[in-house]
């Protein structure tokens, strides 16, 4: 498995579709590899992106896990993590 961050990146106007739909996908059963992650936004501070990190083998099948909207507006891309000191 790889960390794979999957970036997430939509215009002011389409957030409220967004959200809606990750209720919609979360009352109807995220994929097993989606629960419990943290998934950090910044569309209240005016920069419309979410950023989670995902354990997959694939940036390809990390997307597989998203629902069809959030999938249509993100990329995933393979990361190594660094400790910072």
């Amino acid at each position: 498995m790889a960390n794979i961050i999957v970036i997430n990146k939509h215009e002011p106007e389409e957030c409220e579709a967004i959200f809606k739909a990750a209720d919609e996908a979360m009352k109807e059963g995220l994929h097993p590899k989606l629960h419990g992650l943290m998934s950090y936004c910044s569309c209240p501070f005016g920069e419309h992106a979410s950023w989670t990190v995902v354990d997959a083998p694939s940036a390809e099948e990390a997307l597989t896990y998203l629902w069809p909207l959030e999938r249509e507006h993100s990329r995933a891309v393979e990361v190594e993590s660094m400790q910072i000191q």
